[in-house]
C-alpha cells in the first residue's frame, strides 16, 4: 500500500510543485500508484473518473482512503478501520500532504515550468516538464496527453520522492468508489489543525500597510495590504528562522475572503529561503490582501509593479498583447463568471506562430477555471523570443493581466 507523507514533513514541499493537470470528464481509468522515498517503495491503487479520483494508502500503519472531487474542490479522508471520514478543501494542508496531484496543482503560481520534450512512459505519450524555483530544478513531471494527468512526478530535495502510475487500465468504474459508505461517520479536523478561516477573528487587530515596505512577522500577526486597480501587488515572503514559516495569504473584499483561506495556506521551510506572490485582483474582485502568520518568523516585502495590459475577455473573443522579446512574460487569469472558464494562449515571432516544441503543447497552454474568482498564473521566459501573445476565450468571462 502507498505510504503518504505526514503533514509536518510536507509543510513546505507543496510550495515546490507545479502542474498542468485538470479534470477530464468522460475519462475513467485505474492504476497502481507507486511511491519511492529514498529508495523505499510502497504501492497502492488509484481510480479516476470524471474529475474525481480515489487513492488507497497507509499512514502511521493505518489504512486510509483519499477521495478527491476536483469539480467541487473537496477532499475526503476515510478511515475504514474506524468507519469515519473527514471532509476538507482540496487546498487544505492535510489534503495537500496526502495528495501529490493536488499539491502540484496548488503550487502552480510558484516557480517556472519548462517544457522539455515529449516521450513515451507506461505506454502513454507524455509531455515532460522541469520545474525551476530560485534557479534550481526542484521537480519533474510527465503528463499523459491522453489522460491530461501526471503519470510520474519526481520531487528533488533533502528527501527525494518519486510517484509513478503503472498498470494504467482504461475501464468503466462504479460511482460507489467515489462515494462515502452509508455506515461512515463524519468527523471534524484533528485538534490543533487550523480551521478554514483561522484569521478572521483577528482582522479587527490587524495592521494595514501600504507598499513599498518590509515588515517582520511573528506567529499570529495579521497584515492587510491594499490592492490597486492600475498596479499589481507583489509580495515576497522570506523565512528568518530554523523552523518552517507557515502563513495564509488571501484576497479580501469588504473584509471578507473571496476564496477559501485554507486553499491559500503556504510555507517556506528553510531560513533564508523565500517565495514570491503576485496578486492581480482589481477592486471589482478584491480591495486588499490579508496575510496571517501561522507559524515561524519571516519578513514580508511588498511593492506595486506596473500592469502591462489588463483586459476583460468574453467567450469567443481574442486578445492580442504586444511583447518585449527580451523580457519574461507573466500571465494572470481570473474567472469572472459563475460557470467554468476555458481559454488558451499562443505566441508569435514576426507574425509566425512559435512551434509547440518551444512554447509547449496546446494542453499546457489551455487553462480551465471551474469556480468564480478562481486564479491561475504562469510565467514564460524571454528565451521564447516572442513579440506577440494571443489569448482566446472559449467560454466564460475572464480578467487577463499580462506584465513583463
Amino acid at each position: 500500500m502507498l505510504r503518504f507523507s505526514s503533514v509536518h514533513q510536507f509543510t513546505v514541499a507543496l510550495t515546490f510543485l507545479l502542474s498542468v493537470c485538470a479534470p477530464v470528464f468522460g475519462l475513467e481509468f485505474s492504476a497502481v500508484m507507486n511511491t519511492d522515498i529514498e529508495g523505499t517503495t510502497t504501492s497502492g491503487m488509484m481510480y479516476f473518473k470524471n474529475g474525481r479520483y480515489r487513492m488507497e494508502g497507509v499512514e502511521a500503519e493505518e489504512e486510509l482512503i483519499i477521495i478527491v472531487d476536483e469539480r467541487i474542490g473537496i477532499t475526503r479522508i476515510l478511515s475504514p478501520e474506524k468507519k469515519q471520514y473527514m471532509e476538507i478543501p482540496v487546498g487544505h494542508l492535510r489534503s495537500l500532504a496526502n495528495d501529490p496531484f493536488q499539491a502540484v496543482k496548488h503550487a502552480a503560481l510558484l516557480g517556472e515550468q519548462r517544457f522539455v520534450r515529449s516521450e513515451r512512459l507506461e505506454g502513454h505519450m507524455c509531455d515532460y516538464y522541469k520545474i525551476i524555483v530560485d534557479d534550481q530544478e526542484v521537480m519533474a513531471s510527465w503528463v499523459s496527453t491522453t489522460l491530461a494527468f501526471p503519470v510520474k512526478i519526481i520531487t528533488m530535495g533533502e528527501k527525494s520522492r518519486a510517484v509513478e502510475l503503472t498498470s494504467i487500465l482504461s475501464r468503466p468504474l462504479e460511482d460507489s468508489l467515489f462515494e462515502i459508505p452509508p455506515d461512515y461517520v463524519k468527523i471534524s479536523g484533528k485538534q490543533g489543525e487550523h480551521t478554514t478561516q483561522p484569521w478572521r477573528a483577528d482582522l479587527t487587530h490587524s495592521i494595514a500597510r501600504t507598499p513599498p515596505f518590509e515588515r517582520l512577522m511573528f506567529s499570529e500577526d495579521v497584515l492587510r495590504i491594499p490592492v490597486r486597480f492600475d498596479e499589481i501587488l507583489k509580495v515576497t515572503v522570506r523565512n528568518q528562522a530554523n523552523v518552517p514559516a507557515v502563513f495564509v495569504a488571501v484576497p479580501l473584499l469588504n473584509r471578507e475572503p473571496i476564496r477559501d483561506p485554507a486553499q491559500h495556506l503556504l510555507g517556506v521551510e528553510k531560513a533564508g529561503k523565500g517565495i514570491q506572490m503576485f496578486f492581480t485582483e482589481t477592486e471589482r474582485i478584491a480591495d486588499e490582501v490579508a496575510i496571517h502568520a501561522m507559524q515561524g518568523t519571516f519578513v514580508i516585502a511588498a511593492s506595486y509593479i506596473n500592469v502591462g495590459q489588463r483586459s476583460i475577455v468574453y467567450a469567443g473573443d481574442e486578445l492580442n498583447v504586444p511583447l518585449n522579446p527580451e523580457k519574461d512574460i507573466s500571465l494572470g487569469l481570473i474567472n469572472l463568471s459563475q460557470q467554468t472558464l476555458t481559454c488558451w494562449v499562443t505566441f508569435f515571432q514576426k507574425e509566425k506562430e512559435l512551434d509547440a516544441s518551444i512554447i509547449g503543447p496546446l494542453d499546457f497552454r489551455t487553462f480551465t477555471l471551474t469556480r468564480e474568482k478562481e486564479v491561475s498564473q504562469r510565467v514564460w521566459t524571454s528565451s521564447l523570443g516572442a513579440d506577440r501573445m494571443l489569448i482566446h476565450a472559449d467560454q466564460g468571462e475572464l480578467l487577463v493581466t499580462v506584465w513583463q
